[in-house]
């Protein structure tokens, strides 16, 4: 997928927990938003873009799924840090329930 195909995609909220694990750190976030290719998180913290990181997060009416991915935006907003994750190498299983719970929320 494109960097354009992925601006593209759906992109629906998605208000949960989520962790992020960067080097031996473990960082709690919450998701603000989600599509197929990545999320956003807000986070208490900054860190460097280009940051190879594992996300876990829980998606609604699934329970956690666990991606790794790349840090491609760090921006400050109300007090928070708004993190744009890129999925990296998901899982089939992981992609469809993604495509699924997007849909879903489109619907609503």
């Amino acid at each position: 997928m494109s960097a354009a195909d992925r601006r593209c995609a759906p992109r629906v909220e998605m208000n949960s927990d989520a962790v992020v694990y960067l080097g031996g750190e473990q960082i709690p976030c919450r998701t603000l938003n989600v599509a197929v290719g990545g999320m956003a998180l807000s986070s208490p913290v900054r860190r460097e873009l280009g940051s190879a990181i594992r996300v876990d997060f829980l998606l609604p009416d699934e329970g956690w799924m666990s991606a790794g991915a790349t840090l491609v935006r760090d921006a400050r907003y109300h007090g928070a840090f708004v993190w744009g994750v890129q999925f990296e190498g998901l899982d089939r299983q992981t992609e469809l329930l993604l495509e699924e719970y997007v849909d879903q929320q489109l619907v609503v």
